[in-house]
């Protein structure tokens, strides 16, 4: 994982309802990532490692790409087991992913690393990711609100 992929330093205690989680669900170092030594003060050496990745992050960092991953499967098994039985006009399941798919990004861009490539309009600060994400839960929410209206019946 090169950086940006993975999320904000963690070094939290692990809540106790957690405490079942494995450390790497929680926090995690990226041991030999792309990064190397080329921002000597976010990473460290992994000693007795030979090669050109021999580097792991010095703060450990939330593993936002398993958590979107999670996230995804959950979202496809709502949109699989409920979703399409409920609904009854075409094209409504994409809306739907739509509206689940714009609020799952726009949480997880909260404890992701973006460095210096955030965009700043009036007093908000936010991610591209996270215009994506507001766009397509509008979309998906527009389509919900008014799309039968915009799909005329068929008349023989």
């Amino acid at each position: 994982s090169g950086v940006g992929d993975w999320g904000i330093s963690n070094t939290a205690a692990r809540p106790g309802w957690l405490s079942w989680l494995p450390d790497w669900a929680w926090s995690y170092s990226y041991p030999h990532n792309v990064l190397g030594d080329q921002a000597a003060t976010q990473v460290k050496f992994i000693n007795g490692c030979t090669g050109n990745y021999c580097y792991e992050l010095a703060v450990p960092v939330y593993p936002t790409p398993l958590y979107e991953a999670l996230m995804g499967l959950i979202l496809f098994f709502i949109l699989w087991k409920w979703i399409r039985h409920k609904v009854q006009a075409p094209g409504n399941v994409f809306a739907w992913y739509l509206v689940f798919a714009g609020v799952e990004r726009f949480r997880i861009e909260n404890i992701r690393e973006h460095g210096s490539s955030l965009y700043r309009f009036g007093g908000l600060v936010f991610s591209q990711a996270q215009l994506i994400s507001l766009v397509l839960l509008g979309i998906g929410t527009i389509w919900l609100l008014f799309g039968k209206r915009l799909t005329a019946p068929k008349t023989d």
